[in-house]
């Protein structure tokens, strides 16, 4: 017999050390000392020190079958790991999904039943170029399996978590058509069946399953958790009676129409409906539904315990470890405030409609169903606009709402605005915001780009409708004052003022030019990349210093896969597409420049084929880099006339 002192949520653990000591000589009993034989901790998967459980929670590793034992029919997996998440993985708000982005589950923060999945990755092709990458890093081919597992899960629904975080385990519903990360293990079904899987996101969230969890991680529970495959397939669970399975399938539904339903305020969510002050009630709303998630997954939590055969002592055990509480509040008025002002930006722009009441979306069979996101209004599209008009088409809003609105609009936009969306954009340590102030040196003019309405033409268009008329007017004012010819201090202070407009607002247009002569936006590059060659004009420090990275790596080739470094640099891009199949796949030259080749490796007699790049000398490839610019420069030639074309004009 060992005795164990546990001091991991005492303060002072020196104290309580010798304070513990002494109740111990004293033969005192107290909940902090543990006699418990090392023998016993064989009992749990790996032996975990988890000298703090009581013999009976302990045994239900010997009573219970594992999650994943073969009666039950479940398995669980980790994914993929691409090894280079910025070239592969996006924000779901920054691709034109035409197909090949798909939703990826990457972990994320604690959030039991239901997480709006935020992140696509690149699997056009069923992966093509991230193997291709693959491969090519690796150095042999065909071996990108070792990064990218369990092929046959993809797209499959399931129930997954986060792999590694510092809160509880918290297991939510990955739906139909996404793709798992090395950072979101998941447990499947073979029929794919909610009826089958939906028992288990309930027990799985359960408090003894977590505590069961725990036992297994021992030390390691109190630290950066990691929630590893192993360790939960390994926990047992007993066999479900059908009414039991059936309770907790219910609960289940409940519990993730709650959790749902609570981002319908939040903007980033598919789920988003309005800001939270246009809903009615709204306080009392969200309260409401904290609260029956509390009293469901308390139902929850007693059927397990009675599942698992836990008695009042074990449960009292169980009970009295901290837990993490599920993320959110009401927020406060001046938190609403911002949040509806984001949303009247969203509907300045374009990206959101401006109904008071949400909008009905399609009836979802079950939890594995997704619901496209609400489309937005078609009568805007907007890619960019002075800060003047937003300021206006803001306060429309405001007024039309009959809001009150304490924050002073013009320098919120002009200052705290870009800080407030960058967070809110970000996830996965992926900064993405979509509303871009690019802005003079001294922030006195700005004007807001939308991310994905800009194209090629939006610099040309902000110089010719926005910049030169300002100039313009600018230069008017100098001339009049001039005239004027005022001594006085005000007068004075006027006229350098209008100065140093006059001239910010010419460098401001020279750099528009400068970047609009070789800058081609394409989406599926993502923000950080599309954003990097208008670094100067983000007065943010932090976003310019990022962006001012980032274009200096695509300068240095480092983004080469970029379709920005394609118009950019052509040449150097294509040479380099003939030495990376993985860069020919990304820029839709492979079979131009690579093809299979029947190779007999080793002792083997049968060939295999394998991708080669094709034998061109160095004057073919010249030529062929030669006239594969020409023709990308008459595309761009004709997307540029086409876009300045009248409505029913000719090119």
């Amino acid at each position: 017999m060992s005795i164990f002192i546990r001091l991991l949520f005492d303060g002072d653990k020196e104290e309580e050390l010798k304070r513990s000591v002494k109740y111990h000589n004293k033969g005192t009993a107290r909940e902090c000392i543990f006699y418990t034989s090392p023998k016993e901790f064989e009992v749990v998967p790996g032996s975990p020190f988890s000298y703090w459980v009581s013999e009976r929670v302990r045994n239900t590793f010997i009573n219970y079958p594992k999650l994943t034992s073969s009666e039950k029919d479940l398995v669980a997996t980790k994914g993929l790991a691409t090894t280079d998440d910025f070239r592969f993985i996006r924000t779901k708000w920054e691709v034109e999904d035409l197909g090949g982005w798909l939703t990826l589950a990457k972990g994320g923060e604690f959030s039991p039943y239901y997480a709006d999945l935020k992140l696509k990755i690149n699997w056009a092709g069923e992966g093509q170029e991230l193997k291709a990458y693959l491969d090519q890093k690796i150095g042999k081919p065909n071996q990108w399996s070792r990064w990218i597992n369990a092929v046959d899960y993809y797209r499959k629904p399931g129930i997954t978590w986060s792999n590694a975080t510092t809160s509880d385990l918290s297991a939510r519903v990955l739906p139909k058509n996404c793709i798992i990360s090395h950072m979101a293990p998941t447990l499947f079904s073979p029929t794919d069946s909610w009826d089958e899987l939906s028992p288990y996101l309930a027990i799985i969230n359960s408090k003894i399953f977590k505590y069961l969890v725990s036992m297994s991680l021992g030390l390691a529970a109190e630290a950066r958790k990691h929630y590893e495959v192993g360790i939960i397939q390994n926990i047992p669970v007993p066999r479900l009676s059908e009414p039991e399975k059936i309770y907790l399938k219910n609960k289940s539904e409940k519990l993730f129409e709650l959790m749902k339903s609570i981002d319908v305020n939040n903007e980033t969510s598919d789920n988003f409906e309005l800001p939270n002050i246009l809903v009615k009630e709204y306080v009392e709303g969200v309260t409401r539904k904290y609260r029956l998630i509390e009293e469901l997954q308390k139902d929850v939590d007693q059927l397990c315990f009675k599942i698992f055969g836990i008695d009042e002592v074990g449960r009292k055990e169980v009970e009295a470890q901290p837990r993490t509480a599920i993320k959110g509040s009401e927020r406060t008025l001046a938190e609403q405030e911002k949040e509806f002002l984001s949303w009247a930006v969203g509907v300045s722009f374009g990206r959101f409609d401006d109904r008071i009441y949400p909008a009905e979306k399609d009836a979802v069979d079950e939890p594995f169903d997704r619901v496209a996101p609400r489309l937005k209004s078609a009568s805007v599209n907007t890619d960019y606009l002075s800060s003047e008009s937003l300021v206006n088409h803001i306060g429309s809003k405001i007024s039309k709402y009959e809001l009150i609105i304490k924050i002073d609009l013009e320098k919120y936009l002009d200052s705290n605005f870009f800080v407030y969306h960058l967070k809110l954009y970000t996830d996965s340590r992926r900064q993405a915001p979509i509303y871009w102030p690019l802005q003079t040196s001294s922030k006195k003019i700005t004007f807001w780009f939308y991310y994905p309405n800009v194209g090629h033409q939006t610099l040309l268009k902000c110089v010719n409708e926005g910049v030169e008329p300002k100039i313009e007017t600018c230069r008017r004012e100098i001339l009049i004052l001039e005239q004027e010819n005022s001594q006085s201090p005000t007068g004075i202070r006027k006229l350098e003022d209008l100065r140093d407009t006059y001239f910010e607002l010419v460098d401001y247009k020279e750099e528009l030019l400068r970047v609009s002569r070789f800058w081609v936006p394409n989406k599926n590059d993502g923000i950080q990349i599309t954003a990097a060659p208008l670094w100067r004009l983000f007065q943010h420090k932090a976003w310019q210093k990022k962006l001012k990275q980032t274009w200096e790596k695509l300068e240095a080739g480092d983004y080469d896969w970029a379709h920005l470094a394609f118009s950019t640099w052509p040449e150097r891009v294509l040479k380099k597409c003939h030495e990376d199949r993985s860069l020919a796949i990304a820029h839709d030259v492979e079979d131009d420049l690579w093809h299979e080749v029947a190779v007999v490796k080793g002792r083997k007699k049968e060939p295999v084929m394998e991708w080669q790049p094709k034998p061109l000398s160095d004057a073919e490839l010249a030529s062929y880099i030669k006239e594969k610019i020409a023709i990308d420069e008459r595309l761009k030639l004709y997307r540029s006339n086409k876009a300045s074309t009248p409505m029913g004009g000719s090119l």
